[in-house]
C-alpha cells in the first residue's frame, strides 16, 4: 500500500519516529491504526437512539413484572433461543 503524505504529515510521523518511539514510519501508522480501530466499533447515532429506546422498553417491561427468572447459565442460554 502506497500513501501520498502532505509534507505536515510527513514531518509528523519522521518526528515521531526521531523521538525514538518508534522503530520506523511503518510501526507509528500500525499504531495510528490500532488505536483507531475501536472507532469502528461505536454505534452509529441512529443505534444508539434504538438501543436506549430498547433499554427503556426492557426496564418498563421489568417494572410491570414481566421478567424471567433464570439461576443457571443454562437456563439463561435456553431461554434466548426461544426469544
Amino acid at each position: 500500500m502506497h500513501l501520498h503524505l502532505t509534507p505536515e504529515l510527513r514531518a509528523i510521523i519522521e518526528r515521531r519516529v526521531k523521538s525514538g518511539k518508534y522503530a520506523s514510519a511503518g510501526a507509528f501508522v500500525r499504531d495510528l491504526i490500532r488505536d483507531a480501530a475501536p472507532l469502528d466499533q461505536r454505534p452509529r447515532p441512529g443505534e444508539l437512539k434504538r438501543l436506549k429506546a430498547d433499554v427503556k422498553r426492557a426496564i418498563a417491561a421489568l417494572d410491570a413484572g414481566r421478567g424471567k427468572t433464570v439461576r443457571t447459565a443454562r437456563q439463561l442460554a435456553a431461554h434466548l433461543r426461544n426469544l
